[in-house]
């Protein structure tokens, strides 16, 4: 084996893109001024920081002032269902109805289920063996008193792309049949951009998550697209954010971010190309191998995801000797944290696969030899793990 080391978690984090970082460099030391201060300098700051908002809004299809920053996407989420469902509250006490599915983000289903202690229901949709959520089925479960429903736009365990767009439409449908303010549609659109331009797709969201370190951006930045702020309340401590994100703002990471979203236009041709026939090659590999079956669909998936279990070997084994031998793989979201328990996502299209699966995503720096590497790997992994 060689002794360079092969990343292949990029779903969980990218480096950052070496104009990402030329372009921060200035607002770390030279305008480095708090960009809500009323001097020169202050100034300097705040045009840096709302010409990189409008530049994520062109990013996502939206209006400047839709453009909220935060830490991430996973405070993006958090404040996208807190938002709504608070709001909601205050015109209905009594609670209402949250719809997600069963592959969501951590940060989105965990944080829906925290709602039902507190009135609301909450409906968790399946997904079918290619990991897709039915479009119809989320149709059917709005009901009347549904205040929120979440679609994410691609799955980042088996990179499974979902009905945004239909379930968006409908959830404009309901609201315009009932005259409503809500339900909001959310999708966490953290995975997709890099490969596909989500303009289209996400046209009908209300909400929408972005994550600055999945593009090659800075890790600590992220932006929630909010076309609803007036539906908001402002948060107390400050009105930066247009109040919904009191205190200082990033603003190099903002920068950043702005960006790395400028490259990912430039080269997502060039990505999705390169990494599709990567991910070609890796999946006819391990398929070849005896016990390997894929996890969720071969088609409807980010190019970059290859998404795998061995039978009768435990995920955190394969991972653990991945990294011995130089490969760094997954078994799940690093938001799981530490538990050793399977991959919940999986669990939703095969329970039999949870505790087997290990992930793969691939990167700019991915190389044909470094997928041969994976392959003899992951051959060498299943003859040991099975005692063969």
């Amino acid at each position: 084996m060689s002794d360079r080391r092969i990343y292949l978690d990029y779903a969980a984090s990218s480096p950052v893109d070496p104009e990402v970082i030329r372009a921060m460099e200035p607002y770390w030391s030279d305008i480095y001024a708090n960009p809500n201060a009323r001097h020169l300098e202050g100034r300097k700051a705040h045009e840096a920081l709302e010409d990189a908002r409008k530049k994520v809004a062109d990013f996502a299809g939206a209006r400047a002032h839709d453009v909220v920053f935060t830490s991430g996407g996973t405070e993006a989420n958090i404040r996208a269902i807190q938002g709504t469902l608070d709001a909601y509250r205050r015109a209905h006490p009594e609670g209402g109805h949250i719809i997600t599915t069963a592959i969501e983000h951590p940060s989105v289903l965990d944080f829906c289920r925290s709602y039902e202690s507190r009135g609301f229901r909450l409906t968790v949709l399946s997904v079918d063996d290619g990991g897709r959520v039915s479009s119809e089925e989320c149709a059917k479960m709005i009901a009347s008193d549904t205040a929120f429903v979440s679609i994410m736009f691609a799955n980042n365990e088996m990179g499974a792309l979902q009905p945004v767009y239909a379930c968006a439409s409908a959830v404009r449908e309901s609201r315009t049949k009932n005259g409503a303010s809500f339900p909001l549609f959310h999708t966490d659109a953290s995975q997709g951009p890099l490969f596909f331009d989500i303009i289209e797709t996400t046209a009908l969201a209300d909400l929408i998550t972005l994550d600055a370190q999945k593009l090659y951006g800075p890790k600590g930045i992220g932006a929630l697209i909010n076309k609803k702020k007036e539906l908001f309340t402002a948060k107390t401590g400050g009105s930066q954010e247009y109040g919904l994100r009191p205190g200082t703002q990033n603003v190099p990471g903002a920068v950043g971010f702005a960006s790395a979203c400028e490259r990912v236009k430039e080269r997502r041709e060039e990505d999705v190309r390169r990494t599709s026939a990567l991910q070609s090659v890796l999946i006819e590999g391990l398929l070849t191998l005896p016990g390997v079956v894929l996890n969720g669909s071969r088609s409807e998936r980010l190019p970059n995801n290859v998404n795998v279990s061995l039978e009768g070997i435990e995920g955190e084994y394969t991972v653990a000797k991945l990294d011995m031998l130089g490969i760094a793989a997954s078994t799940r979201s690093a938001c799981i944290g530490d538990s050793f328990e399977g991959s919940y996502v999986i669990a939703a299209i095969d329970q039999n696969r949870a505790n087997t699966s290990v992930r793969f995503t691939l990167g700019r720096d991915t190389t044909k030899s470094d997928i041969q590497r994976v392959i003899d790997a992951i051959a060498e992994v299943i003859t040991i793990g099975r005692g063969s």
